[in-house]
């Protein structure tokens, strides 16, 4: 966060490589984002039972808006579908129960050959695919020495990635392009790209 609010590369501040006034900056940031409200928990493992525990006591002590769990393909008893089934069901229910979203991250199955990521590669896709209402898949092509398919071919890959909402129920489908900072981990608009695949009319959902 800091790397993104700043412009200094995270590899500078994680390894300590900054100028006399990158510190400063960095030490000013640190000061001005004590008081944001975000809450990280690394206590509850992979348990999906401690982990929507968890989740309870913060929107009750702290008054969470949004959960984000990191990441559903390293929990106990994701081994199989209906595993990922199970902690995807827990998950939903515990949205609906807070009236929070809980952003769910997930591992997707390699494919060399077309690199570019679609709902079928979700690491137990069906039932994970079933009760989500929403998934977003990012792609960097530049990565895989690839071009972005269509419509998207003549957009340049250096420095930009796909956000592909690829279900959105009751948004559409459809996808933009971001440009991408790997230094900072830091995503921006890309003026003028974006494109609806079913209802969306070119507007971003998001």
């Amino acid at each position: 966060m800091v790397a993104q609010e700043t412009g200094i590369s995270a590899k500078k501040i994680m390894f300590n490589r900054m100028s006399l006034d990158e510190k400063k900056l960095v030490l000013h940031m640190l000061e001005s984002m004590k008081n944001i409200p975000l809450y990280f928990d690394e206590n509850v493992l992979n348990d999906v039972d401690k982990i929507c525990t968890s989740i309870r006591k913060m929107k009750l002590k702290y008054g969470i808006r949004v959960a984000l769990v990191d990441f559903i393909q390293d929990m106990k008893g994701a081994h199989d579908e209906a595993g990922v089934a199970e902690i995807g069901r827990k998950l939903k229910n515990l949205a609906k129960e807070l009236k929070i979203p809980i952003i769910a991250i997930s591992q997707l199955n390699r494919d060399k050959n077309n690199p570019e990521p679609n709902r079928s590669r979700l690491r137990g896709s069906g039932q994970l695919e079933e009760k989500s209402d929403i998934v977003i898949l990012l792609y960097r092509p530049e990565e895989y020495n690839k071009s972005y398919s269509e419509p998207f071919s003549t957009i340049p890959t250096n420095g930009t990635a796909l956000v592909k909402i690829a279900k959105g129920r009751n948004y559409g489908t459809g996808g933009f392009i971001l440009r991408f900072n790997s230094e900072t981990t830091n995503f921006c608009d890309y003026k003028g790209v974006d494109t609806d695949e079913e209802n969306t009319k070119g507007d971003n959902p998001f």
